[in-house]
């Protein structure tokens, strides 16, 4: 294969970037597609509230699997190929939730999960080898934004065709369309992958081949990260409902603000990472910020009347840095083993940060039913700050490893 370099000369950065935005917005949208068709599925579906509960975390489950497997394929179909032969699994899944029965939305999920779990890996080994370093933070975080924009294309789309065509056409419709994106990439997807290098050096330094005590510190402040944002994510617009009054609609608003917020903040926390990563990282920052910001949501839930403003005003701050730091973490881990090793730290990374994603909505669920909001809240404001402390362990020791390793060569 070809030096990493070659791939910037010949593609550039804007078509490896579209088509890993276009394979993580399809692996959101396979998951949250049935939580955007759920009010189409109370009546067609067997103990639907259950499933639609359960769909997502037995999504983000097996992606805990599967992600640490994706680098073996590399050397047979490429980073990008194995995220085009992903996508396919995915579609097979989502076909599957044409037949409405509880068996076929229980192997989707399990479908869907070894789609999503390789996304990021692949997408970080061809993203750092073609980013030029001083823009790595913000071209790791738009692709990162994929994952709302899947969401939102999910809640967009699928009830507006399910409405007037039915839910199965829904399906059949944006299935067919995501058959043809993949028939339409897979050739330059080939040929970008014949760049890429994916081959790990024979050679074993310090910070190469090695998940090692920096990565590791990472991976456990994505925990803490993925833990914050999915818990607000999920009942952010229920407390808002609760506390301030809000109608259903209005308080469904509060969930869509902090998406599209969170669309706009990861790329804006990349640009903030690229400006100030000859100094330090921003993504201890985020963490300090989201603790902050949840500070102040659990002062909101001691008001007697808090006003629906108030927490719109906070649903724009929280869904910008609680749901900013996905970007900034993956180029903090590009940094910190070299390229060639960077698919297996990222798919063993993962595995913990998806942990994270299948706990987080559970615990907090289940406290808030037994504890007062601002309790809870506390709690991950909590969670916040020390994603932040262990980011900027992680950081330090991975800069401090990757130099030594430097300079033993």
């Amino acid at each position: 294969m070809a030096s990493p370099n070659t791939s910037v000369h010949r593609y550039g950065v804007a078509a490896p970037l579209t088509l890993t935005l276009t394979h993580q917005s399809i692996g959101s949208f396979y998951i949250l597609s049935v939580s955007a068709l759920a009010p189409f599925l109370q009546d067609i579906l067997s103990r639907a509230e259950l499933i639609i509960g359960l769909f997502p975390s037995l999504a983000y489950l097996i992606a805990m699997g599967s992600s640490p497997m994706a680098h073996r394929m590399f050397s047979r179909f490429g980073p990008l190929g194995t995220s085009n032969l992903a996508i396919l699994v995915g579609l097979a899944g989502y076909a599957l939730l044409t037949l409405t029965t509880p068996w076929a939305f229980f192997i989707a999920a399990i479908l869907m999960g070894i789609a999503y779990g390789p996304l990021n890996p692949t997408s970080s080994v061809v993203l750092n080898q073609v980013s030029p370093p001083h823009r790595r933070n913000l071209v790791l975080a738009l692709k990162q934004s994929g994952v709302p924009l899947g969401g939102a294309l999910a809640g967009t789309l699928l009830p507006a065709i399910a409405l007037y065509l039915g839910y199965e056409m829904a399906i059949i419709i944006t299935a067919l369309v995501i058959a043809g994106l993949l028939i339409t990439f897979w050739p330059r997807s080939h040929r970008i992958d014949a760049d890429i290098e994916t081959t790990p050096h024979q050679t074993s330094t310090p910070g190469e081949r090695v998940f090692h005590r920096g990565c590791l510190l990472l991976a456990s402040s994505s925990f803490c990260y993925s833990f914050v944002q999915l818990a607000l994510s999920m009942f952010l617009g229920l407390l808002a409902f609760r506390l301030a009054g809000m109608t259903p609609v209005e308080a469904g608003l509060v969930l869509t603000v902090f998406h599209l917020s969170g669309m706009i903040g990861r790329p804006g926390w990349g640009m903030i990472a690229d400006a100030i990563q000859r100094w330090g990282s921003a993504l201890p920052i985020v963490g300090l910020f989201t603790a902050t910001l949840t500070g102040l949501l659990v002062l909101l839930t001691t008001l007697a009347d808090p006003s629906p403003w108030m927490f719109y005003a906070l649903a724009i701050g929280l869904g910008a840095c609680a749901s900013g730091w996905n970007g900034v973490f993956f180029a903090e881990l590009a940094r910190a083993v070299p390229a060639p090793a960077l698919g297996s730290v990222t798919g063993q990374a993962l595995s913990i940060t998806f942990a994270g994603v299948v706990v987080g909505p559970s615990v907090v669920g289940f406290l808030l039913s037994n504890a007062a909001p601002s309790l809870v809240l506390a709690g991950l404001a909590g969670i916040a700050t020390t994603g932040s402390l262990l980011s900027w362990c992680g950081v330090t020791a991975s800069r401090r490893i990757m130099n030594t390793s430097s300079i033993n060569e």
